[in-house]
């Protein structure tokens, strides 16, 4: 884990050479740069996740807190993701929502989704509506498109990871639940 971190904290976009997903990590890491707002985008392969029992969630969870700066963060391991923010540079839900639409949008191209997203997290964090647009042509062909097919069925079906504030969030709302409580069996 400490060794992705330090690729991210290098360069904002990090491919294993093992990853099953190929994409353009040249133009993905121009557009990172540009972007305006700090974005980290990790590509590892499937056995990536054996440190965290086959969880794609907690791996994201686990690189973004290795990490440990503030940035939208995308972390992709096989044919599953973790899309999320740490700090406030989006809204709750918002990097995932984006991924959902990125991948909607170009379903064949997984360099394309991923360019879409990063302009679509770089429009959000200036408080600018997303494009709808694809995020650049190119590239992108077999075990890519089931990949991206996979992630849109994840996404669709509840997989996406939000973290950092709505994990504070739950825990505030755990908190007040153990006052009401609290105040409930004093008033009996």
């Amino acid at each position: 884990m400490e060794e992705v971190a330090e690729k991210l904290r290098q360069n904002r976009v990090y491919r294993d050479p093992k990853a099953e997903m190929e994409v353009s990590t040249d133009r993905l890491l121009e557009k990172v740069n540009d972007a305006g707002t700090p974005i980290y985008i990790a590509i590892l392969p499937t056995a990536a996740r054996s440190e965290t029992d086959n969880s794609y969630e907690k791996l994201a969870v686990d690189v973004a807190r290795a990490v440990d700066l503030p940035g939208t963060y995308m972390v992709i391991s096989g044919r599953e993701y973790g899309a999320g923010n740490v700090g406030d540079t989006l809204p709750d839900g918002r990097a995932t929502a984006l991924a959902e639409q990125a991948i909607n949008d170009n379903p064949d191209d997984p360099t394309a989704a991923l360019l879409q997203w990063v302009d679509g997290v770089s429009a959000a964090a200036r408080g600018e509506p997303a494009a709808q647009t694809s995020g650049g042509g190119g590239g992108g062909a077999g075990g890519s498109i089931a990949t991206v097919a996979v992630l849109a069925v994840l996404l669709v079906g509840g997989g996406a990871l939000i973290f950092g504030a709505r994990r504070r969030r739950r825990e505030r709302e755990a908190e007040r639940q153990r006052e009401l409580e609290e105040v409930k069996s004093v008033a009996n």
